[in-house]
C-alpha cells in the first residue's frame, strides 16, 4: 500500500485550512481595532495637553494684571484668537480639532489673597480643565499653575 499519495488536497485538508483561517481573521481584526482605538485616545489626550500647555504658557508670558477673565483683558483676547469663546463668565472656550473632534476648555482664575486685602494680591492660581469625548466616555485633563506678580 502506498501511503504517499500526492494527487491533491482532500476535503479534510481544505476544511482544516478554512477553520484555521476563520479563527485568525477575527483575532487579527480585533487586534487592529484595539490598536486604532488606543491610538485615537492617545492622540486626543495629547491634543488636550497641548491646549492646556498653550493656555498656561500664554498666561505666564503676560503681565500679572492682564491675566483675568474680563471682556477686555489681553489674556481673553489672545485666547479668543485661538479658541472659540463660549461663556466668558464661566471661563468656557471650545476648540475643534483637525478631524472635527470637540474639546471643551474651562478656565478658573483665583486670586490668592490670604489676608483679604487687595494690596497683598501677588499670586493667581490658574486652573485649566479640558473635557473631550473618546468613544462613549468623557475624559478630562486638568492642569494648574500659579502666576506671580513681579
Amino acid at each position: 500500500m502506498n501511503l504517499r499519495n500526492n494527487k491533491g488536497m482532500t476535503g479534510i485538508d481544505i476544511s482544516i485550512s478554512i477553520i484555521i483561517i476563520l479563527l485568525f481573521i477575527p483575532t487579527t481584526f480585533g487586534i487592529v481595532y484595539n490598536i486604532q482605538k488606543n491610538n485615537n485616545a492617545i492622540v486626543r489626550e495629547s491634543v488636550a495637553l497641548k491646549i492646556a500647555t498653550d493656555i498656561l504658557e500664554t498666561a505666564k508670558v503676560l503681565n500679572y494684571q492682564d491675566v483675568s477673565l474680563t471682556a477686555n483683558s489681553l489674556f481673553v483676547t489672545q485666547l479668543s484668537n485661538r479658541y472659540r469663546l463660549v461663556n466668558l463668565a464661566g471661563g468656557e472656550f471650545s476648540y475643534t480639532g483637525e478631524k472635527n473632534e470637540q474639546y471643551k476648555i474651562i478656565l478658573n482664575i483665583e486670586n490668592y489673597v490670604p489676608t483679604g486685602r487687595e494690596e497683598f494680591d501677588f499670586v493667581k492660581k490658574l486652573k485649566v480643565t479640558i473635557n473631550y469625548p473618546v468613544g462613549n466616555k468623557n475624559k478630562t485633563v486638568e492642569i494648574s499653575t500659579v502666576v506671580k506678580n513681579t
